[in-house]
């Protein structure tokens, strides 16, 4: 190879830059699916004919323009330099000498030629050695694997191209893109929200290395969209280790996953996403064992096994920011705190109950929520001796349990009217919305302000000021929800029921303000204090929703990546 470029030294330096760019970027490894070090030497080697008066750096700079701009298209096209070589590809019927393929036979000088095998032209990303024959040394590629590989092709060209913007400009220092930048780790575990884990494990070291070696030469079986693994092994328990039933050894494939264009509360559509992927791990564990059933895995026959785990389990996601759930009882002025120590509940019972995982920022909005709502309720409770009847110190648990239901409820009906019915976003919207009202109506019913829901709607048939007016305010909430919410819809036709659900109740904090300063003789002054509260948790619910974000929906309606 070192003989078909002209500097030697440069394609050195070059293909070490690439080859450790790869490994950090994690598309290095030909036995999982990638390129290995073979491959990224004669993409290299390519370069530096194409420009060979460059140095290594200018090499490394041109490598990612050239290979972003690579007609990765369908190898039958080959004379259209759709593959990356070194040098022409020979016959091995006009190299081989007649004496000795008449011996031997021509099928062990078997070259790669698309032209002359059909199975050649399967390859999606033929990188050809240039020695005889020649051969593809990227056949473990996939359709999925090469997305990944192209994807941070371009990303390396971005910031090339970001690089000699900061110099063409000056850019400040610190401001700058550097080459740390270009080598940057990939953060797995910040991008990816669930994983799919091939477990191996073995009672002996000799049987565990055997058997992960078996399983790594596999995973590019396992048919799922975008199969992308690294393999993590535990290390030494220390000497706090306690003696239990694990084996003595363990590894772990962990791929990661992305569901884009499938809604997150869209139940249907991850179910039947997750059922085929079962069923993907199910034939891959198959094909494991069968692949271990010859004679010379009889030595360790019993001592090794691998087991799939999805986690976590593809479900609905958080539809609700921490704090908003219980924004639809910011009606009633006394206890506003204690709505969102209930909405902590809510999303602590949502963990639980659709196993998902929280960030360390959700976690830090929802302790400062309850922590904030202890101090309100102590200090309301303080101010008054606590001398409360019995009913306002249940009042935390018997909104908790309320906004559980509608929470419960309202995620039901949501999935009703996506699976069977077809719902528009505006429709989820308006149903979300009057489930609101007989919420805020309990809740009403709780307070001092008026004794039992009964009472409450025999005072609104007999024309009662006080109960119209509170009815008045829940209708209020309600429709300027409604309308709030039909205003973000129109400007982003892509909300999901799930943005909808956040949508509402974060609008609703503004009703509330809206609603408290306009009632009849308030005192302005004395509402600060609760209104500043409001502000706080309406902060904490941006945050969440902020990290539950979805990530940006690519071509693909499923995409699953490999670490």
């Amino acid at each position: 190879m070192l003989s078909l470029v002209v500097d030697t030294q440069t394609f050195r330096l070059a293909t070490r830059v690439i080859k450790y760019w790869a490994q950090q970027r994690l598309i290095y490894s030909n036995a999982i699916g990638y390129m290995g070090g073979v491959s990224w030497a004669v993409m290299v080697g390519r370069v530096c004919q194409l420009y060979p008066n460059y140095s290594a750096k200018q090499i490394v700079e041109r490598f990612f323009y050239v290979y972003a701009r690579w007609q990765w298209t369908a190898t039958r096209d080959y004379g259209n330099s759709v593959a990356v070589t070194l040098c022409p590809i020979e016959d091995a019927a006009s190299k081989v000498p007649p004496e000795i393929a008449a011996e031997q036979g021509l099928r062990k000088f078997k070259e790669w030629n698309p032209n002359k095998y059909i199975s050649d032209r399967h390859h999606v990303m033929p990188v050809i050695t240039p020695i005889f024959p020649t051969h593809n040394t990227t056949y473990n590629v996939q359709e999925s694997n090469k997305r990944v590989i192209v994807r941070e092709i371009k990303r390396g060209r971005e910031i090339m191209e970001l690089m000699s913007m900061n110099k063409s400009s000056g850019a400040t220092k610190g401001n700058e893109v550097t080459w740390a930048d270009l080598c940057a780790p990939f953060p797995f575990f910040q991008v990816y929200r669930q994983f799919l884990l091939l477990e191996i494990s073995a009672e002996t070291e000799k049987a565990f290395l055997k058997f992960k070696g078996l399983v790594e030469s596999r995973v590019r079986v396992l048919v799922l969209p975008q199969p992308h693994p690294v393999m993590f092994q535990r290390g030494s328990l220390g000497p706090d280790a306690i003696p239990g039933e694990a084996p003595s050894f363990l590894g772990a494939f962990v791929l990661g996953i992305t569901f884009d264009n499938i809604a997150t509360d869209d139940l249907p559509a991850a179910a039947q996403v997750s059922k085929e992927m079962k069923s993907a791990c199910d034939g891959f564990a198959e094909h494991i064992t069968q692949a271990a059933l010859s004679d010379e895995w009889d030595a360790f026959r019993g001592q090794f096994k691998v087991a799939a785990y999805l986690c976590p389990t593809v479900a609905w996601s958080l539809s609700l920011s921490v704090g908003m759930r219980l924004i639809q009882g910011f009606t009633i002025e006394t206890y506003i705190m204690t709505r969102f120590a209930a909405s902590s509940l809510v999303a602590v019972g949502d963990l639980l109950l659709f196993n998902t995982r929280f960030t360390m920022r959700q976690i830090a909005c929802l302790v400062l929520l309850v922590v904030l709502s202890v101090a309100q309720f102590c200090r309301e409770a303080h101010a008054s001796r606590w001398s409360w009847p019995i009913h306002r110190y249940l009042l935390l648990p018997m909104s908790t349990v309320m906004f559980v239901a509608d929470s419960l409820l309202s995620k039901r009906v949501v999935t009703r009217l996506t699976q069977h019915h077809r719902q528009t976003t505006l429709g989820i919207c308006i149903v979300q919305n009057l489930l609101s009202l007989p919420m805020l109506i309990l809740l009403i019913a709780i307070t001092e302000e008026t004794h039992s829901t009964t009472e409450l709607l025999s005072d609104l048939y007999r024309g009662d000021h006080e109960a119209l007016v509170w009815t008045q305010k829940a209708g209020l909430s309600c429709l300027l929800c409604c309308g709030m919410s039909l205003s973000m819809i129109v400007m982003n036709a892509r909300l999901t029921a799930a943005h909808v659900s956040m949508v509402i109740n974060f609008n609703k904090v503004l009703v509330v303000m809206i609603s408290t300063i306009l009632r009849p003789g308030v005192d302005l002054a004395s509402e600060i204090k609760d209104l500043a509260l409001v502000a706080v948790a309406a902060g904490c619910g941006v945050v969440f929703s902020m990290s539950t974000r979805p990530a940006k929906p690519s071509k693909k309606a499923t995409e699953m990546l490999t670490v």
